[in-house]
């Protein structure tokens, strides 16, 4: 009999997609964000989310993405490098839009966030909201927190005051 594991899900707590259950990866490296503290980010930043740009750097499953899509943002960005999460993450955006049924401007990509962020394209006249939540320095991701300080001052030095980086 093969050895199937159940599933791990989330739920989008707010928006136009509050209730949607979404997969979580099953890989340890990947993390979610805990639900009281996607509940406590957004509902600190409503005002800012609707009609925001948000760019989710270290995506694994995009639970901040989507949420921030279901509370009205208008574009969200997408960062992951684990093959695994990658594909979990597209099956959310899929389930996502089938729920969601509006056009939204989303974009993601399977590579190293770190190569990436020198590139971004920030959009003008709307708020961009960056998003970096890094997984833990465990072996494969040794010196994560220093390459992230570094990612942080080149983008600061190209950053809108006006923008958020979170």
């Amino acid at each position: 009999m093969p050895n199937h594991q159940p599933v791990k899900k989330f739920k989008i707590i707010g928006g136009a997609c509050k209730g949607l259950g979404l997969n979580l990866p099953n890989i340890s490296s990947t993390r979610p964000t805990k639900a009281i503290v996607r509940e406590s980010f957004f509902n600190t930043l409503q005002a800012e989310i609707n009609g925001a740009h948000f760019i989710e750097v270290f995506s694994g499953s995009a639970s901040m993405g989507l949420e921030a899509l279901s509370r009205g943002a208008m574009s969200a960005v997408f960062f992951e490098q684990n093959k695994s999460a990658y594909a979990t993450l597209l099956e959310n955006i899929s389930l996502f839009k089938n729920r969601l049924k509006k056009e939204m401007e989303i974009q993601t990509f399977l590579d190293d966030a770190f190569k990436l962020l020198p590139t971004l394209h920030l959009k003008n006249g709307v708020l961009n909201i960056i998003y970096l939540d890094p997984p833990f320095e465990t072996s494969g991701f040794l010196g994560i927190y220093e390459k992230c300080f570094q990612a942080l001052e080149r983008l600061l030095e190209r950053f809108n005051p006006k923008n958020l980086l979170v």
